[in-house]
């Protein structure tokens, strides 16, 4: 199993397109460690043990698509560590254990459209998603989320795939947190919630949902 990469080890791997580390023992991504990597579209760090990256570790993979840094032990991510990657699109952070997200944490993700963020600690989000337009698919389910403010997807309007299930969220749900991309959404998972689900969603802002899904959640429908 590799525990350590030497500083430059893939400076010489310039056409590289795809790499996968994953199932190994990394317990951290250093400056310089994949240095000169700049073809790279496809990166698997995932099963590691990695729990820090450096700010500026990311610097050289301007073309990358997909990272997945899954099934890791971070603990908290340093603002604008993936500000260069202007081109991913697929960013897995699954199965860590964030607590929080800080608004500058996903800086420079412009082309980002998927966000994988289930089963952490996350308990705080504050505007971590702003000025990613192009991002379609959040999922946060299965972490320790007490509450959504409208300004929690602040910046992110184009939103199709929502989840939010198995979460802590009582009534600390903004009456409007859907206002800016209910138009857009299509599938919207909302298992397992505490908070009454009736007192926050207004369906007449979802005009394309195809899908809902409110399992074991407080859920209740007027009628006249």
């Amino acid at each position: 199993h590799i525990s350590v990469i030497e500083p430059f080890s893939f400076l010489q791997l310039g056409h590289l397109k795809k790499l996968h580390i994953g199932f190994n023992r990394l317990e951290q991504i250093t400056e310089n460690m994949f240095n000169g990597l700049f073809n790279l579209t496809e990166f698997d760090l995932s099963t590691n043990i990695i729990s820090s990256i450096a700010k500026r570790a990311f610097d050289d993979l301007i073309n990358l698509k997909k990272l997945d840094l899954s099934h890791n032990q971070l603990k908290s991510l340093s603002s604008g560590v993936f500000t260069e990657m202007k081109n991913l699109l697929h960013l897995d952070l699954s199965y860590n254990q964030l607590k929080s997200l800080s608004s500058n944490v996903f800086h420079g993700l412009y082309a980002l459209k998927v966000i994988d963020l289930e089963y952490n600690n996350l308990e705080e989000i504050d505007c971590a998603f702003l000025n990613l337009t192009q991002l379609n698919s959040i999922y946060l389910n299965s972490n320790n989320l007490r509450q959504i403010e409208k300004r929690t997807f602040a910046g992110a309007e184009e939103i199709i795939n929502l989840d939010l299930s198995d979460n802590l969220l009582d009534k600390h749900v903004d009456r409007n947190v859907f206002d800016r991309f209910g138009a857009s959404m299509e599938i919207l998972i909302l298992n397992n919630i505490n908070a009454n689900l009736s007192e926050f969603l207004d369906f007449s802002l979802f005009k394309k949902l195809k899908s809902l899904s409110v399992t074991k959640s407080k859920f209740s429908i007027q009628t006249e």
